[in-house]
């Protein structure tokens, strides 16, 4: 992996929470914003995940360090808010609240 949730996760030696593709927001007075994650059929990213066409945006992934590797983990979702990616953090062992 080359990008900068994997170098962010080894400097933290932690979890690291990125889109795979390009992050649109969705905005609501009632509730939290929701984070997509999509391909960008049209903008500036649209090279990036176009130069793999055996596979298709993974959404938000996990990268986990610990002193020594990084693993990257799928979660196979296309969309979160802060609170649900926390959740889900939680339910997998990440972190404690």
């Amino acid at each position: 992996w080359n990008n900068v949730a994997y170098e962010f996760s080894k400097k933290i030696s932690g979890t690291a929470v990125a889109s795979d593709g390009t992050v649109g927001l969705s905005f609501s007075w009632f509730s939290e914003p929701v984070c997509e994650s999509y391909i960008d059929d049209e903008g500036y990213f649209t090279r990036y995940l176009k130069n793999d066409e055996n596979r298709d945006n993974y959404g938000w992934v996990l990268y986990k360090t610990n002193n020594v590797n990084t693993t990257c983990y799928i979660t196979d979702r296309k969309e979160i808010t802060f609170s649900s990616i926390l959740d889900y953090l939680q339910r997998i062992g990440y972190v404690k609240f």
